[in-house]
């Protein structure tokens, strides 16, 4: 694949919606839990999702390996495109039946992503953007926010699986509480960065996450007029540590308050 065409985003949102479908089939079911070391688990609909979608994004770019959840690195290691999977970002809130959780895709190029696709399927909100092609919501084009205080922003926060973790959380809540409007934790990056995109948050606070959490969400925030970076950096790749996505008026605020 030489270049991005919205042909190939809609191959691929078409994937990514069908994926989407598999989990709503799922929602009611008595699910199946398996447990893994971060202290997360996953459910029957993270697997039958992700194999859908590895078996059927194969078909767009062959040449390109995979990064997935669950399955973790597949393919050749020195393919330049990766697709990264969340095949079901939000896995506590679905098998709680709480709804907010979605299926996320990127292609990745050489770390960098290049097509974000995030689908919530319980709204049919179709969050899609290729680089230099924009960023939508279904078929309407989004954009940042245009909040430029920070006293007014309102912000959302990722929480941590690792109970060790628990004292840097409640420190960045802290420092959130007293820095911004409000903040929200959701329990779904992909859909917080989203709507960074879309102009619903003014910031992401997402240091517990990994990078299958994040790389869709990176392509939309920035073709959506915003910065994605970690919060001591100007850029941020799939080594990163920290990652803070804002609508740009924000992000040095942001930034200072973070590092």
């Amino acid at each position: 694949m030489k270049k991005i065409s919205r042909n190939t985003i809609l191959l691929v949102s078409d994937i990514v919606k069908t994926a989407g479908k598999l989990l709503l089939d799922c929602i009611d079911c008595e699910h199946t839990y398996t447990d893994k070391e971060d202290g997360s688990f996953a459910t029957e609909a993270d697997y039958k999702s992700e194999k859908y979608l590895k078996e059927n994004l194969s078909k767009i770019v062959p040449e390109a390996s995979f990064l997935a959840e669950e399955s973790g690195q597949t393919g050749k290691d020195s393919a330049e495109y990766t697709w990264v999977i969340d095949p079901l970002d939000g896995t506590t809130n679905f098998a709680h039946g709480f709804p907010y959780f979605a299926v996320s895709v990127a292609l990745v190029y050489k770390n960098e992503p290049i097509i974000g696709v995030i689908y919530n399927p319980i709204a049919e909100e179709l969050f899609w953007s290729g680089k230099g092609l924009g960023a939508f919501l279904n078929d309407k084009p989004i954009k940042i926010s245009q909040e430029k205080d920070l006293s007014r922003a309102l912000s959302s926060i990722a929480v941590p699986y690792r109970k060790v973790d628990c004292d840097d959380f409640f420190s960045l809540t802290d420092t959130l509480e007293h820095n911004v409007y409000s903040f929200r934790k959701l329990g779904c990056a992909a859909l917080d960065m989203a709507a960074v995109a879309s102009g619903r948050l003014d910031g992401a606070v997402l240091k517990f996450v990994s990078w299958w959490d994040i790389a869709a969400g990176i392509v939309l925030v920035r073709e959506a007029g915003g910065i994605v970076s970690e919060f001591d950096k100007e850029a941020i790749g799939s080594g990163f540590s920290t990652c803070l996505a804002s609508n740009g008026w924000l992000h040095k605020d942001f930034q200072r308050l973070l590092s």
